[in-house]
């Protein structure tokens, strides 16, 4: 830990990123004197390591950790980007390769124990107040915002991998804040963004107490105007997922990357709890959504250049994914697949019977097209006896 801290540098610079923090001024007293207060505190402690070598690790970690959080809060709350960024790269460092530091990061609380962690606070603020102002159309123009995204949502990712037992039940927080899912997975973010935004939610649907949240609307947002409860066959996160998921225009690798993530992340929630499995199946998009997004990987199949052997083979491997999450959803529903989707959104979903009988044709008695190889041969057969 004194080695990282003392040595760290972010990609592209020549200073450290501790010496950075020490040159950090605050216009202002309000957040000043907390920020130096910690910075003296990291100081005195990288200081005595080498002294007390044999001395307590976790205290000495645990208070590592709180004056870390008490300086991304200040910084946060002043919006100082650069800064920022350098901290979170830092702390996503010491994440992976500190055995249990994120239990000191994720149990410093802004007073009492049952406050929610400062950091986790302090990164569903920042996504409110600065990532949603990134878009495709102004990332290249707003690098400081990009990379500071990047850093952000690998400091999350890193959060998601390590958490166990305590720590997994604090990253609820994340999915109940207002706004942080809707504005982690809108379309109009960079494909990367996306990317790293479901790959995060797809490593915190793995942890099983998680699905509720994950499921449900933000805190205080549980009803409608009447007072009514709000319809879960319609939850945002589970839309703004399935218009990614049958985005049909972006065919890059990095999208289909994209696909396969969110099909994952459905399908372990799905296998979560019942409950789980329950508003997946009953969701009004979802299964229609599905079905879609077979329709454009077959079509691709058979339109594709025989000598692209890699994209033959990702393409067939996201299809024998994708049919088994729809096999997994229908044998298990108590539901009537062609009711579902003849009341599938005209709009959105226009002529799905249609595409679910020709898809489903194809794969079921059409020949297999010469350039699917043997190495891929047992796979498309997987499609077809499924």
């Amino acid at each position: 830990m004194h080695r990282t801290i003392l040595m760290h540098t972010v990609e592209g610079s020549r200073t450290s990123t501790l010496q950075l923090l020490m040159t950090v001024s605050f216009t202002g007293p309000d957040h000043a004197n907390t920020y130096a207060n910690a910075l003296s505190k990291i100081l005195d402690g990288l200081t005595n390591i080498p002294n007390h070598p044999f001395r307590n690790f976790d205290q000495t970690s645990k208070a590592v950790c709180e004056a870390f959080c008490d300086m991304v809060v200040g910084l946060a709350a002043n919006s100082m980007l650069s800064p920022l960024t350098a901290l979170f790269d830092l702390l996503t460092n010491l994440t992976y390769s500190i055995p249990r530091f994120y239990v000191s990061l994720l149990s410093s609380t802004e007073s009492g124990q049952d406050d929610p962690p400062k950091l986790l606070t302090t990164l569903c603020q920042v996504i409110r107040d600065d990532l949603c102002n990134l878009t495709k159309v102004n990332e290249v123009q707003n690098l400081d915002l990009s990379t500071f995204g990047r850093s952000t949502l690998r400091l999350l990712e890193a959060l998601a991998h390590k958490a166990t037992g305590d720590a997994e039940s604090a990253l609820a927080l994340l999915p109940r804040s207002s706004s942080v899912l809707a504005i982690l997975l809108h379309p109009s973010r960079p494909q990367w963004f996306l990317l790293a935004s479901v790959r995060f939610l797809a490593w915190i649907s793995t942890m099983r107490d998680l699905f509720r949240p994950l499921l449900s609307f933000p805190e205080g947002e549980h009803e409608n105007g009447d007072g009514e409860p709000r319809d879960l066959t319609r939850l945002p996160q589970v839309e703004l997922l399935c218009s990614l998921l049958t985005d049909s225009d972006n065919v890059s690798m990095e999208a289909d990357k994209l696909k396969a993530w969110i099909v994952l992340f459905f399908g372990t929630l799905s296998v979560a709890h019942p409950d789980a499995f329950a508003i997946l199946v009953e969701s009004q998009s979802l299964i229609p959504s599905v079905v879609l997004r077979l329709c454009h990987l077959a079509d691709r199949v058979w339109e594709m250049e025989e000598d692209d052997a890699r994209a033959i083979s990702r393409t067939v491997m996201m299809l024998v994914q994708t049919t088994r999450f729809l096999h997994h959803l229908v044998i298990g529903g108590n539901f009537n697949l062609r009711e579902r989707l003849h009341r599938a959104s005209m709009r959105k979903f226009n002529g799905l019977v249609h595409i679910f009988i020709d898809v489903f044709g194809r794969l079921s008695y059409a020949d297999r097209p010469d350039w699917i190889d043997d190495a891929n041969k047992q796979h498309w057969e997987k499609i077809a006896g499924t």
